[in-house]
């Protein structure tokens, strides 16, 4: 925009109360600033991926431009920000944010690990870092998830399974997270007697929280997903009625939420 003449100070000098946006790859200043940002880019670089996979030596990307999203919902956040303060003292806003900058919100305990505990995070593949049994296991015919994430169920994941409590290795978080190859593989034991279906109501019956993985086909089409209003349909000049992902978003009215 600057190159065209509307830099943000051109813009105010004719409107100071304009909220502009301004979104990036590494950020608007800075020694790489000038590099083109492209998500998988930047989930590379921010760390993600390697976060990411089956192990370290195998990074991936996540499989959606999660940088390119949570880049703009910061953005509308800021702006958001920035009109309040606006309705405040009458001024606008120049917000600035970036994929690098986004990816970096979002390392949330991994990154913690790092900088407080001095651990540097590798890919777990689809098993907790810090939580075990947490992930998908193995059935009969096919794979569900489970997380154990307390004590309490443990205790109760163990007693519906018939696995022992306070064996060596399992009687604590922290000594399954040490004996996970162990846990996956106690517990994988007990689930291939189980088919999905009767093994994700088992686990309802006894409190465990547990899900299958679904096909996109298959989350948009489960009532679940129906009854949030999240798909919705939409009618195109070219292609005729479609069904999109709708808004993540309810609002109601005082009174009118149960």
């Amino acid at each position: 925009m600057g190159r065209l003449g509307f830099s943000p100070a051109a813009m105010h000098a004719l409107n100071p109360r304009l909220v502009i946006l301004s979104i990036t790859g590494f950020g608007h200043d800075g020694p790489e600033s000038q590099r083109s940002g492209y998500d998988q880019i930047l989930q590379g670089e921010a760390g993600l991926m390697s976060l990411t996979g089956p192990g370290p030596d195998d990074p991936q990307r996540v499989g959606v431009p999660i940088a390119d999203l949570l880049a703009g919902m910061n953005g509308a956040i800021g702006v958001l920000a920035a009109l309040v303060e606006r309705d405040r003292t009458g001024q606008g806003k120049v917000v600035r944010t970036s994929l690098l900058a986004s990816l970096i919100g979002v390392h949330a305990f991994q990154g913690t690990r790092t900088t407080v505990a001095g651990e540097v995070p590798q890919a777990q593949g689809n098993h907790h870092p810090s939580i075990a049994p947490y992930g998908l296991f193995a059935c009969k015919d096919g794979s569900v998830q489970i997380s154990v994430g307390s004590e309490k169920l443990w205790a109760s994941f163990a007693d519906a399974f018939g696995l022992e409590l306070a064996a060596p290795g399992f009687a604590s978080n922290a000594e399954r997270v040490r004996n996970r190859a162990g846990v996956i593989a106690a517990v994988e034991r007990v689930f291939s007697g189980y088919g999905a279906t009767e093994l994700l109501q088992k686990l309802n019956d006894a409190g465990i929280p547990a899900g299958k993985v679904r096909s996109l086909d298959e989350a948009y089409a489960w009532e679940q997903v129906a009854s949030q209003g999240l798909m919705v349909d939409v009618v195109h000049p070219l292609l005729g009625k479609v069904s999109l992902p709708g808004p993540p978003l309810r609002f109601f009215a005082p009174g009118d939420a149960a």
